[in-house]
């Protein structure tokens, strides 16, 4: 069997273990969602890396889980470079940047 359809057989078959797995280390649907695609794409371009094919459930967990941990850091980076106001849920006014660029719209 080629590897993509390693793969794809794989995640026909475990793709709701992979999900849920995403889904608590997200503790967000869509995002556990997009993890897996881009966990799943992954493993399809990696090729043939894994030699030992019965261990693929365990090796596509862990892109899973690499993957679901890297959006993770990535929502913290861009968190931290939010103004603290556009952080909060509620906030109704746009970011001081945006409200910068919105007034040079009006402007021109």
């Amino acid at each position: 069997m080629r590897w993509e359809q390693l793969v794809v057989a794989q995640v026909r078959e475990n793709g709701r273990f992979f999900l849920g797995v995403a889904r608590r280390v997200l503790r967000d649907g869509a995002a556990a969602e997009d993890a897996c695609q881009q966990a799943f794409l992954k493993a399809l371009q990696q090729g043939e890396a894994l030699r030992d094919t019965g261990r693929l459930r365990g090796w596509l967990t862990r892109v899973v889980v690499n993957e679901s941990l890297q959006l993770l850091r990535r929502r913290e980076v861009e968190g931290r470079h939010l103004p603290a106001r556009a952080r909060l849920a509620g906030a109704t006014e746009p970011p001081p940047l945006d409200r910068l660029a919105d007034a040079e719209a009006v402007r021109l």
